[in-house]
């Protein structure tokens, strides 16, 4: 089994492009049928141009499913022969994510095997293709308000309490400052937070409106240190409750 690249082009690059850019390029596809529809045809053409039109009209209509197939199978079979490759047992073992999947459906096996045990393959597979055209090309098509609640509930709305033991007391994401390279993560928070502050050159009084903003640990240093009026903004029910907790007593929104 052996795939070849001649154009060093990353197939998975693409089919993610294909996701993020499809209602472009489904509108360009509508268009380019209708296009051939209209372009050529009637009831006075040859049996000759009527074979053309014909032929046209398929290649047209076959051109992007053919194209997604084409792309996703082949980064499905690049991501089997990459494994095979680096001597996982693609035959008699199951992927890495179907593993994983056994595992959270009847709790068997041991979870740190499963991750560590380099018996496993990370091939792209059913789940990963059930997942590309099920779910993420449907929500990008289809993007919903139900789309965007659910996708909350299941990044935040699950606890502060994990996210506390995972990001630190700050409850921020993204890296901090560390000047010495000795700081705590809580001291590499607050240093880039002052950092920021000082770049926009903030001052008691001004106005911050801060999208986005989790847990409300930016929102309450810049009102409580800076003396700025901040405004907070999550999407997250959970996120809310802990910032207006947090901010509770000086009077940041």
């Amino acid at each position: 089994m052996k795939i070849t690249n001649p154009f060093g082009v990353d197939v998975f690059e693409l089919v993610l492009w294909l996701v993020e850019f499809s209602p472009y390029v489904i509108g360009s596809y509508v268009a380019l049928v209708c296009y051939t529809l209209t372009s050529v045809g009637g009831p006075g053409l040859s049996p000759k141009k009527s074979a053309v039109h014909s032929t046209r009209l398929a290649c047209a209509s076959l051109l992007l499913p053919g194209l997604i197939l084409g792309l996703v199978g082949s980064v499905i079979v690049g991501s089997w022969e990459d494994a095979y490759v680096r001597g996982y047992d693609i035959f008699h073992r199951p992927s890495l994510r179907a593993k994983l999947e056994e595992y959270i459906e009847t709790g068997e096996s041991d979870l740190t095997h499963v991750l560590e045990s380099g018996k496993y393959a990370p091939t792209f597979g059913l789940h990963e293709v059930g997942y590309l055209m099920r779910d993420l090309l449907r929500h990008t098509v289809l993007h919903s308000d139900e789309h965007n609640e659910g996708n909350i509930d299941e990044g935040y709305n699950k606890g502060n309490d994990w996210f506390k033991a995972t990001l630190g007391s700050s409850m921020m994401y993204t890296t901090g400052l560390y000047k010495m390279g000795k700081e705590t993560l809580e001291e590499a928070q607050d240093y880039k937070i002052d950092y920021v502050a000082d770049a926009i050159q903030l001052e008691p009084g001004m106005t911050v409106l801060d999208i986005g903003s989790g847990w409300g640990y930016l929102t309450n240093r810049l009102t409580e240190k800076y003396g700025a009026n901040v405004t907070g903004i999550t999407l997250s029910r959970e996120q809310l409750a802990y910032a207006t907790e947090l901010n509770e007593n000086n009077g940041a929104k």
